[in-house]
C-alpha cells in the first residue's frame, strides 16, 4: 500500500515537473513574439493573415478590444493558458489597427439648368433670300419724325477733310477692297439668268415702280377720316358712276382689243383682261393690274400662242389664271411661276376643242370642281384642272334638228353644277344640263334677231330665289329677260316650240355686246354697246329707259361687276381697260328690292300679252 502512494506521488511530481516545462515554453515563445513581433506559431500567422485581408475590405474592427481583459469565458484548466495567449495576441492586433476618423462635411447645393426646348416656326426655318435682306434691312432704318415738318433721315456723321481716319476703319476698308470681286461676264449672266435673281428683280421693280406711281407719300400711313369719307360717297351719290382708273399699256396693247374680263373671287383688287393678237403678230396676251396703284403697266403679264377669247381666274387656286383660245386650246398660266408662258395646255385633237373657246367657268365645291369649257362647234368638255392633257367628261351640244350650236356665251346660275344657260350664233338661247336620265338641250327661247353677244344669270337673293331669270345681249340692239320657270302652251303639243321673253329692253342704238346682273342689288343690271355706252338700269325704278348712260368713248366688248357689286370693270376696242365706282343706289339695295322685283316683272309680264 505505500508502494503504491510512493508511485502515484513520483507520477504527481512528474506531471507538475512537465506543466512546469510546458508553461515555461509558452512563456519564453510569448516574450519572444513580444519582442519581435513575429510569432512563431503557424496558426497565429494564418489569423493575422485573415485578419489584415478582411480589414483591407471591410475596414478594421475593433471586436476583440471591446471585450474586456479580466473577463475570460469558463473553461478548464488546460485552455486557461491558450484563451490567455488569444487575448494577448488581439490585444497586439488592436495596438496595430488604426481607429476610424469620421469628419463631418457640410452639403453643397449645385443648380442643374433645365433642359430648354426651342420651338421654331416656318418663317424662321425657311431661309432667307436677297429680296428678305434687303427689307429687313430697309426695317431697321432708323427715321427721326420731328413735331414739324416732313420726316427726316437721322444725319450721319462725316469726317472733316484732313482728319485721320481710324486705324479700324482703315483695316475694314481695306479688308472690303480685298473681298471684293469682280464678276466675269460668265458670272454675271449665270447670276442674271438664275431664278432667285429674276424672282427679286421682278418683285423689286414691281414695288418701286408702285411707289413712283403713287401720287401719296409712301412714308406716311394715309387714310381718310370721317369728313373725307362722307365727302366722296356724297360725290359718287350724285354723279352715279365715277371713272376711276384706266389701264392701257401702250407697248403691250397697242393695236390689240380686249376680248374678256374677270375679277380675282380671292383678291378683289386684282383684275385681269385678255387681248387678241395685234397688228404685227398673232399671239396672245393676258395682263394683271392691281386697281390700287394708278399705273399702267401691269403687275403680272402672261403670253400664248393663239389669240386669247376668254379668260377667269380659277375659284378655288388663287394663282391659277385659265384661258380659252382661238385655236381651241384651254390653257393655264400660274401667277407663282417666272414663265410667262401656260404652264398647262390641251392638246389640239379630236377628244378636245378644235374651235375657238369663247366660254370658260369653274364649277363645283372646293374639295369637287372642274373646269367647264365650250368651243364654237358645240362641243362641252369637263377637266380636272391638275391634268389638261385630255378632258375627263365630253359632251356635244346640239339642236332638235341634231345639227350643232355654235356657242358664243354661256353662265352657270349660282351654286348650280348642272343647269346652265347658253347664248349662240343663231339668234337662239338654250338651257342644258350636264348629267341625267338626257343630258343636253332642255329647254328653247328664242326671241332675238342677231347673235346672241352675252348672257347672265340671276343672283340668288336672301329673300327670294330669283336664279331662274337670266339676260341676254345680241346684235340686235336688245337685251332681254327670260326666266327658265316660264312654260308655253304649245310645248308638250310641238317639239318646235319655244319660251318667249319676259320684256325686252331696247333703248339702245347699236350693237349690245354683253350684260351682267348686279351681285348685290337684285333690279340692277349693266350692258355694254359699239357706241362705247355703258348703261347702268334699275328695273325697279324705270324699264324703259336706263338710269345711268355713260360714254366710255371706243366700241367696249366686255363688262363685269366686283362682287361687292361697287366697281365695274369695261375693256374696249382700243386695249383700254376702264374701272368705274358706282354710287350707293346701285348697289345698296333695300330690304323689299327682291319683293319690288317680282311684282315689278309680273306687271312687265301683263304688259307684254296686252
Amino acid at each position: 500500500m505505500a508502494d503504491r502512494k510512493a508511485e502515484l506521488e513520483k507520477k504527481r511530481q512528474k506531471l507538475e515537473e512537465l506543466k512546469k516545462a510546458r508553461e515555461q515554453k509558452k512563456k519564453e515563445t510569448h516574450d519572444k513574439e513580444l519582442v519581435t513581433g513575429q510569432p512563431d506559431d503557424t496558426r497565429s500567422k494564418e489569423r493575422e493573415d485573415v485578419d489584415q485581408l478582411v480589414s483591407s475590405l471591410i475596414g478594421p474592427t475593433n471586436t476583440a478590444s471591446e471585450q474586456p481583459s479580466n473577463v475570460l469565458p469558463a473553461a478548464t484548466t488546460g485552455d486557461t493558458t491558450k484563451v490567455a495567449t488569444e487575448t494577448k495576441e488581439n490585444q497586439v492586433l488592436s495596438r496595430k489597427r488604426k481607429p476610424v476618423k469620421l469628419v463631418i462635411d457640410q452639403l453643397s447645393g449645385v443648380n442643374i439648368r433645365p433642359v430648354e426646348l426651342e420651338v421654331y416656326t416656318k418663317c424662321v426655318q425657311t431661309d432667307l433670300t436677297l429680296e428678305d435682306s434687303i427689307v429687313k434691312g430697309a426695317e431697321e432704318a432708323m427715321v427721326v419724325m420731328p413735331s414739324d415738318g416732313p420726316p427726316t433721315a437721322e444725319p450721319v456723321e462725316q469726317p472733316e477733310e484732313g482728319a485721320e481716319v481710324p486705324e479700324g476703319v482703315r483695316q475694314s476698308e481695306e479688308q472690303v477692297d480685298e473681298t471684293t470681286k469682280e464678276l466675269t461676264e460668265e458670272e454675271r449672266a449665270a447670276v442674271m439668268s438664275s431664278d432667285e435673281f429674276c424672282r427679286f428683280l421682278s418683285r423689286a421693280s414691281l414695288v418701286m415702280e408702285r411707289a413712283l406711281t403713287d401720287q401719296s407719300d409712301i412714308m406716311f400711313d394715309c387714310y381718310l377720316d370721317d369728313g373725307d369719307r362722307e365727302h366722296a360717297a356724297d360725290k359718287c351719290l350724285g354723279a352715279q358712276v365715277i371713272r376711276r382708273n384706266v389701264f392701257c399699256d401702250e407697248k403691250l396693247c397697242k393695236g390689240r382689243v380686249a376680248m374678256d374680263t374677270h375679277w380675282s373671287p380671292h383678291h378683289p383688287e386684282l383684275l385681269l383682261a385678255s387681248f387678241n393678237g395685234g397688228e404685227n403678230d398673232s399671239d396672245g396676251l393676258a395682263l394683271v393690274w392691281n386697281v390700287n396703284f394708278r399705273k399702267d403697266t401691269p403687275d403680272y403679264i402672261f403670253h400664248s400662242q393663239s389669240p386669247v377669247v376668254s379668260t377667269t381666274f380659277a375659284k378655288f387656286h388663287p394663282s391659277y389664271l385659265i384661258g380659252g383660245t382661238l385655236s381651241g386650246q384651254v390653257i393655264l398660266w400660274d401667277m407663282r411661276s417666272n414663265r410667262r408662258i401656260p404652264v398647262q395646255r390641251s392638246p389640239l385633237s379630236s377628244q378636245a376643242h378644235t374651235h375657238p373657246v369663247y366660254c370658260v367657268s369653274v364649277v363645283g365645291t372646293e374639295n369637287a370642281h372642274n373646269l367647264i369649257t365650250i368651243s364654237s362647234d358645240g362641243k362641252l368638255c369637263s377637266w380636272s384642272l391638275d391634268m389638261l392633257s385630255q378632258p375627263q367628261e365630253s359632251m356635244e351640244l346640239q339642236s332638235k334638228q341634231a345639227r350643232p350650236i355654235a356657242v358664243s356665251c354661256m353662265n352657270f346660275a349660282p351654286n348650280d353644277v348642272n343647269r346652265f344657260v347658253i347664248g349662240s350664233q343663231e339668234c337662239v338661247a338654250y338651257q342644258a344640263v350636264r348629267h341625267g336620265s338626257k343630258p343636253g338641250m332642255v329647254n328653247l327661247f328664242e326671241g332675238h334677231a342677231g347673235p346672241i353677244t352675252g348672257i347672265s344669270c340671276h343672283t340668288s337673293s336672301a329673300q327670294l330665289d330669283l336664279s331662274h331669270l337670266f339676260l341676254t345681249s345680241s346684235f340686235d340692239w336688245t337685251v332681254k329677260l327670260w326666266s327658265s320657270k316660264q312654260q308655253s302652251d304649245v310645248v308638250s303639243s310641238s317639239k318646235s316650240a319655244s319660251i318667249q321673253p319676259l320684256f325686252s329692253f331696247e333703248c339702245m342704238s347699236d350693237y349690245v355686246y354683253d350684260v351682267q346682273w348686279s351681285p348685290t342689288h337684285p333690279s340692277v343690271f349693266g350692258c355694254v354697246n359699239g357706241m362705247g355706252q355703258l348703261q347702268l338700269w334699275d328695273i325697279n325704278t324705270e324699264s324703259e329707259v336706263p338710269v345711268v348712260v355713260e360714254n366710255v368713248g371706243a366700241t367696249l366688248n366686255a363688262m363685269e361687276f366686283t362682287v361687292d357689286g361697287k366697281m365695274v370693270v369695261i375693256g374696249d376696242a382700243k386695249g383700254q381697260v376702264h374701272i368705274y365706282e358706282l354710287g350707293e343706289s346701285l348697289y345698296q339695295p333695300s330690304s323689299d328690292e327682291a319683293v319690288k322685283l317680282t311684282r315689278t316683272l309680273k306687271e312687265l309680264q301683263q304688259d307684254e300679252q296686252q
